[in-house]
């Protein structure tokens, strides 16, 4: 119980730091040509987050990065069907 704390916390913050870039990013590439891209390249942020937080937080913290993805960035935007194929090929890759 003693390490329970500190282990908890920092799975946290490498959680709020995952989801909370992907965030920023799916509000930023909404309307943007290249924002089918934004996925397999987030690949990078989730393997970064992985290594400094553990392997949970970034299979958790990628399953979160789909749904944020699906829900503010890719169309029809607010909901999480996606309606393009190369879109729903993008966020399989990168999860």
């Amino acid at each position: 119980m003693k390490h329970l704390f500190p282990r908890l916390s920092r799975s946290l913050i490498g959680m709020l730091l995952c989801t909370a870039a992907a965030l920023i990013t799916s509000i930023y590439s909404a309307h943007r040509p290249w924002r089918a891209f934004v996925p397999i390249a987030f690949v990078f942020v989730i393997v970064l987050v992985s290594m400094r937080y553990g392997l949970a937080v970034g299979i958790v913290g990628a399953a979160a990065t789909a749904l944020i993805f699906a829900y503010y960035m890719l169309p029809p935007h607010r909901s999480f069907r996606i309606d393009d194929g190369s879109d729903r090929a993008n966020i399989a890759w990168m999860l």
